[in-house]
Parts: C-alpha cells; sequence; structure tokens
C-alpha cells in the first residue's frame, strides 16, 4: 500500500469539505508562482482526525511557499484580515505573513529562512516527529518519511532537538511535556 498516496488522498478530501482551509490554500495558490507546501497541524492534525477519528479542531493552517516574493504576492482576501498579534496589526513575524479570519490563522512563510532553501530542509528541522510532513499543494503528493512513519505508528517524538527545545521554551514548557502533550492532543504515544 501507498503510503503517501493514502495520506495525500485523506487530505484531498480534507481540503473538499473544509471550506476555510481550501480557501486558504486557494489563495496561496493563486498568489505564488513557485511551489507551496501545507504543513504544520493544517496537514497532519486533519489527516490523524480523519483516519483515527480523533475530536481535533484544527484553525492553524501553515502554508510555505518557494521565495519572498512569493510570500509577499499573497494578500488578504475574502475577509483574510493582518494578523494581529495582541493589538497589534502585524503582517510579518519571524519571517511568517499572518493573516486571521473569523476563528482560523493562516501562516505563509518562505523557503528562503531555510539553509538550504529547501522543503526537505525544513521537514529535517521540525521539532516534533508528526511535523515532518508536507502536502505539495501543486502536485497532491505527500512527502516526508519521517511524519509518515509518525502517522502510521501513533507516536509522538522528538525530531529536531534544537528546535524542539526551542518551540517548548517558546510555549513554557519542557521538551518532554511538549512530547507528552502533543501526542495526547492526538491520541498517540509519546516516546521520550
Amino acid at each position: 500500500m501507498d503510503v503517501a498516496k493514502a495520506y495525500a488522498d485523506v487530505f484531498k478530501q480534507e481540503l473538499a469539505d473544509n471550506g476555510l482551509l481550501k480557501e486558504a490554500l486557494d489563495n496561496v495558490l493563486q498568489s505564488a508562482q513557485g511551489p507551496v507546501f501545507v504543513t504544520g497541524s493544517a496537514l497532519y492534525g486533519n489527516i490523524v482526525r480523519r483516519l483515527y477519528s480523533r475530536r481535533l479542531l484544527v484553525t492553524d493552517f501553515d502554508f510555505v511557499v518557494s521565495t519572498y516574493e512569493d510570500s509577499d504576492r499573497v494578500k488578504p482576501v475574502n475577509g483574510w484580515m493582518k494578523g494581529l498579534i495582541g493589538s497589534d496589526e502585524i503582517e510579518y513575524s519571524g519571517g511568517v505573513k499572518r493573516f486571521t479570519k473569523a476563528h482560523a490563522q493562516m501562516d505563509v512563510s518562505k523557503l528562503t529562512i531555510y539553509n538550504p532553501p529547501h522543503i526537505d530542509t525544513l521537514l529535517s528541522e521540525t521539532p516534533l516527529n508528526v511535523q515532518s510532513l508536507a502536502f505539495d499543494a501543486r502536485e497532491g503528493i505527500i512527502i516526508g518519511e519521517v511524519g509518515q512513519r509518525a502517522m502510521r505508528e501513533q507516536v509522538v517524538t522528538v525530531h529536531g532537538i534544537a528546535d524542539a527545545g526551542y518551540y517548548a521554551d517558546m510555549k513554557g514548557m519542557t521538551v518532554e511535556e511538549l512530547v507528552q502533550k502533543k501526542a495526547k492532543q492526538l491520541g498517540f504515544t509519546p516516546r521520550l
């Protein structure tokens, strides 16, 4: 069985059923000229929710485009607004362009913040194994062996130790707590 194809099919069904996610992706696809990837909980969270019948509410949509120019072309449309952090309207935060609509948040980052600027670099540096997954929206395929294995085995563990530490600090928790929290959220087993 081709697991990547099965996960891609599940995610394509999510796109067909989730109007807000589809609207956000369509905006990015129409704006960017190069590759567009869906990453983060918008991808793995929705696949887990559908495959394993988990009760997850996914309202954070992460997209990765290839260049700053592609990122800069994405504008707020159809009621999406520049994101807010506190009371400050922002367009970029840490190299990420942010938009909000209703209860959802859309972040658009660019591969040029990675060295080398390639999707494989991003996937190799994700804090947790389940995050090491991407949907190539132009090709309709899933990439990321580590993330696919995590979903198949239903296990959450540290993947990129440096980024896991940074991410845990940002959330005010230890790396162990981060792994346990994500595993509990997904209904997976934590592996420390």
